[in-house]
């Protein structure tokens, strides 16, 4: 009689027995995965910035101000609004040693001429060339045309400038020195479009 083989008992771990199952041809649906479709929906795009909007007489109130503390010791920021009607200034004050503070705001402008135009008063601002003392407005990159340390209430301020292409410009409300205050009417601060390029 031929001896009988002995069963042979293997062991398959339940890893094992999964990777089976996943290539066998009954594995279950669910376990079996052809194609993974995904779909990116397109990302809008944002509509491009707009320029600074003027009205018929050619002129546009400027966006909210930033302060800043450009070089020196820093001065001090104040800013105060009674309402549309009222009062509205921003206020750079000297520490006492010298200082170069501004308020700032930027505007996307179309090509053409303009003049940035406002009131400022200044109280105990020393008359000093040295150091460039005063107050005055300019454009960023561009220096002062007109700065002036004595200035009493109503004393406007202009500065003229080019814009030779579309982009966007940095207004700027500047004082300096070492003593004194300087306070710029937020109402009288505007932008004046003297021409506008036809290119």
């Amino acid at each position: 009689m031929s001896p009988r083989s002995a069963p042979v008992s293997v062991g398959i771990s339940s890893s094992a027995a999964f990777l089976h199952c996943r290539s066998a041809s009954f594995c279950p649906p669910e376990l079996s995965v052809s194609r993974v479709t995904v779909t990116l929906e397109p990302v809008p795009e944002s509509p491009p910035p707009k320029p600074l909007a003027f009205g018929a007489s050619g002129e546009a109130k400027l966006p909210e101000r930033n302060l800043q503390w450009d070089s020196g010791s820093k001065p001090f920021f104040s800013s105060s609004a009674t309402g549309d009607a009222g009062s509205r200034w921003l206020e750079i004050r000297a520490p006492g040693t010298l200082a170069n503070g501004s308020w700032r705001t930027c505007a996307l402008l179309e090509a053409g001429q303009y003049r940035f135009v406002g009131r400022v008063q200044t109280t105990g601002v020393e008359d000093d060339a040295s150091v460039l003392a005063g107050v005055a407005l300019r454009v960023s990159g561009g220096g002062a045309t007109r700065r002036v340390s004595a200035a009493p209430a109503g004393t406007t301020l202009s500065y003229d400038f080019i814009m030779p292409t579309l982009g966007y410009v940095e207004l700027v409300c500047e004082f300096r020195g070492s003593q004194g205050t300087a306070r710029f009417d937020l109402n009288s601060l505007k932008l004046i479009r003297n021409s506008k390029s036809r290119g």
